[in-house]
């Protein structure tokens, strides 16, 4: 069983998405319980909520005194009996009922005793010490006063302020602490009432060896220079600690100047390849100094040495100055060598490296053993170092690639010519190299970790459980690029004969994008997650929620079969969803009317359903829609103020969706071994408009009646089959939905529509295999009857519908749903 956590958290919650991003990874041991905080709607809530992690709130006004709060709070950290309680961010001192309950562990943006507070990274730069860092320690009864777990130096920069050094401490400190809990789940730290126990593997980093010959004693902190201590010593004689490049020690972590030696994430030399000269690591697991007198027990890695080379050049501008401001060497390629240099980077061409000019065309620019040798090279492994300085190839640290827009050009309606110019070679070899040396080089693949990268290259780079979530990233990217080239070979350049004939290629090759996991899926002991296409189709799995609580399983499923529903009209149209079936449906001149006839329908069953328009919401839809409990409402837009009165209710979802782009698409649907792929159903053929139907018995009848008619057939294509609906005024007055016969169907539609039977017409969305099922509705007093035809026994139907004076018209088009 994983590792419980329970995370407290007040602000953004970045420091509970990197823990979030960790406990992903099954590996990793752990997973997040529930998440607390002291104040509502936060965006640690919000992601918490995303991936379907509870969430609870307990306010500090809520209660008469700090103790009571307190207790509260640790009720509700008992309710998920946690393994560990992890402080992210969270802005409340606790008191004893808390931290004497639950082994807890938080972060401070310094080196440990020096400025404790809450304005560390001020202090640190009002006194003016060289470096900086980050800790992790054990919570006590005092602020900043716990047991000291793992530190690593930031260094400060001449031209630093308090945001930009905080930036750079928080890129530190997220990984520092994924890597402390780690190695509290895996049993390498203990907790005793609130004291940090040694477990063997502590023993083996207390006595590590540190820079200058340091050795603590096993369970003991030895002075630094100045006299400083790492529980003893006060902030000026640690400050001095700092100024004199001394050691400032805690309970398993020792810092030296801008060196840390950590007992918290168990990484040697062996991880973060940075032990022997040539940056090969060492092989006995002992930390040791790297090449510029660092030793980072982290498992990060400094990025020295950069390869850029992107079609996407967003972002180059902000890399560029993070590459000067730290003295990144940049290795890079054609016209992405000419934006950086216009940034300011001293850009080493990528010929000069290979000693060999870019060539057809630019086809040819880093295929060469001096590229990928320095991002294959393993700098865990002396013999891979002894190879590269044999034969003087630089290694590289970093690798930003981004690939040409292949999908993108043939979407555009490219040539194959020009479509076969952007599939790319170089790129995706270099990637795959990058990422499979994930333990020695990072690769950055989207220009959205920009951001993440600068302060990384700011800092001391990222760790290794970093450098393998950048690792994923980057093979998910070349399966993507990879999945649309081999897609339009298949369908489009290169289709076999089944293809050729059928339009259904020999290969499907797609991705797919998780976006959010769900709290549960169909049921609560079913686990659920919602993903999209990677060829970016607009549909509901891409709508943009503006309030309410998270999407379900069932939410989404109801919500798209309301919002299918609704596209099948032009004019101002509401659908009711209930179990992805219509409780109601109707069109009408605005969507307020439509919504008040549409809920008439069925207004018990609308209870807890999903409603969706094709308009914006107005404001008077959404005053009728306040006094109704809903799941859901989707809408292409809605009209200033909409949105404010819906929010009165907090529960209410409410989603701004793109209207469908393409009626006809594709399906899936699963089975057991296998998938089906069919066209998407659409009302787009001649038999789906009254012009093109066959009047078969009874009288023609009005343009109103044809009006509903023509309604009706429209709606009952949203109905599961069998299906039979009932309409009048365009709208839905009786819906029998999901029977195993058409007669049942009949007999639930007339008794959902009672008295409104009478006068109605009604849509059929398959033949009658015998006439009875007619006759329930002509004996309802059903007026006119709208059916595909085509059974062989049409012609017993014609005549009942004679004998009951009933219009009965025939479409030729069927429209089952199941």
């Amino acid at each position: 069983m994983p590792a419980r956590l329970v995370v407290l958290a007040s602000g953004a919650g970045t420091t509970l998405q990197a823990i979030l991003d960790a406990c992903a990874d099954q590996a990793f041991g752990a997973r997040v319980a529930a998440v607390g905080t002291d104040r509502a709607d936060t965006l640690a809530q919000r992601r918490a909520e995303a991936v379907g992690v509870p969430v609870f709130t307990v306010r500090l006004e809520d209660f008469a005194d700090r103790a009571a709060f307190n207790e509260a709070t640790a009720g509700r950290i008992a309710e998920y009996d946690p393994d560990l309680l992890v402080l992210a961010g969270y802005m409340k001192i606790l008191g004893p009922q808390v931290i004497s309950r639950f082994p807890t562990v938080n972060t401070h943006p310094s080196l440990l005793p020096a400025f404790p507070g809450a304005h560390a990274v001020r202090d640190a730069l009002a006194a003016g010490v060289p470096t900086s860092g980050v800790t992790v320690h054990w919570v006590d009864e005092g602020v900043d006063t716990g047991p000291v777990i793992a530190q690593a130096p930031v260094p400060v920069q001449s031209d630093d302020d308090e945001d930009a050094l905080r930036a750079r401490i928080q890129a530190v400190e997220r990984g520092l602490f994924v890597s402390v809990i780690g190695r509290y789940v895996r049993g390498e730290l203990s907790w005793e009432g609130g004291r940090r126990g040694t477990t063997a593997a502590d023993a083996d980093d207390v006595d590590a060896p540190v820079p200058g010959g340091a050795r603590p004693e096993a369970g003991r902190t030895s002075p630094s220079p100045g006299g400083a201590t790492g529980r003893g010593g006060g902030t000026d004689q640690a400050v001095e600690a700092h100024a004199n490049g001394g050691i400032v020690e805690g309970s398993g972590g020792i810092v030296s100047g801008a060196s840390a030696v950590s007992g918290a994430s168990g990484a040697s030399a062996t991880e973060t390849g940075q032990g022997v000269p040539g940056g090969a690591a060492a092989t006995d697991g002992s930390p040791q100094t790297g090449t510029s007198g660092e030793l980072v027990a982290t498992g990060h890695r400094r990025l020295r040495r950069a390869l850029v080379s992107v079609y996407d050049k967003t972002g180059l501008e902000e890399l560029a100055a993070a590459f000067v401001e730290a003295g990144v060497e940049v290795v890079s390629t054609g016209s992405t060598a000419d934006v950086l240099a216009r940034f300011g980077v001293a850009v080493t061409p990528v010929s000069t490296v290979t000693g060999f000019p870019e060539v057809l065309g630019g086809r040819v620019k880093t295929l060469h053993p001096h590229v990928h040798a320095g991002l294959l090279a393993d700098l865990r492994n002396a013999e891979h170092a002894a190879v590269l300085a044999e034969l003087e190839i630089e290694p590289f640290d970093l690798l930003v690639v981004n690939l040409y827009p292949f999908r993108e050009t043939v979407a555009s309606g490219a040539t194959e010519d020009e479509a076969i110019e952007q599939i790319d070679i170089g790129g995706p070899a270099m990637l795959r190299a990058a990422a499979k040396n994930h333990a020695s080089v990072a690769v950055v693949v989207s220009p959205d970790d920009y951001g993440d990268l600068a302060a990384a290259v700011r800092g001391t780079g990222y760790d290794l459980a970093a450098r393998r979530r950048l690792a994923a990233r980057a093979f998910a990217h070349t399966a993507s690029y990879d999945a649309a080239v081999a897609s339009w070979f298949a369908s489009a350049l290169a289709p076999d004969e089944v293809a050729r004939e059928s339009g259904w290629p020999d290969v499907l090759a797609a991705q797919w994008r998780r976006t959010s996991v769900l709290r549960y899926g169909e049921n609560p002991h079913q686990r659920a997650a919602l993903y999209v296409g990677e060829d970016g189709s607009p549909g509901l799995a891409s709508a943009r929620q503006l309030h309410g609580k998270p999407m379900s399983y069932n939410n989404y499923t109801d919500t798209d079969a309301a919002w299918r529903a609704v596209f099948d009209f032009a004019e101002p149209a509401v659908a009711v969803i209930k179990h992805a079936n219509p409780c109601g449906i109707a069109v009408a001149a605005s969507v307020a009317e439509a919504h008040r006839k549409a809920h008439a329908c069925d207004p018990v069953s609308a209870f807890g359903g999903v409603i969706a328009v094709n308009r914006p919401v107005s404001v008077e839809l959404a005053e009728q829609i306040a006094e109704i409990f809903t799941e859901v409402v989707v809408a292409p837009d809605y009209e200033p103020g909409a949105v404010e009165i819906l929010s009165r209710k907090p529960s209410i979802r409410l989603l701004l969706c793109a209207p469908p782009a393409h009626p006809r698409g594709v399906e899936m649907r699963q089975v057991s071994g296998g998938m089906l792929l069919q066209s998407r159903d659409a009302l787009d053929v001649a038999g789906d408009v009254p012009a093109g139907w066959t009047l078969e018995a009874g009288a023609p009848v009005d343009d109103a009646t044809l009006a509903d008619l023509g309604f009706a057939w429209r709606a009952v294509r949203s109905v599961k089959s069998n299906a039979i609906l009932l309409a009048a005024g365009t709208a839905t007055v009786g819906v029998g939905m999901g029977q195993v016969n058409r007669v049942d169907a009949a007999r639930l539609a007339v008794s959902r529509a009672g008295d409104r039977a009478k006068g109605s017409v009604a849509a059929s969305d398959a033949f009658f295999p015998f006439p009875d099922g007619f006759q329930v509705l002509a004996e309802a007093g059903v007026r006119a009857v709208v059916e595909p035809g085509g059974s062989v026994r049409d012609e017993l139907v014609i005549e009942a519908a004679r004998e009951a004076g009933v219009s009965l018209y025939f479409t030729g088009v069927r429209h089952f749903a199941h």
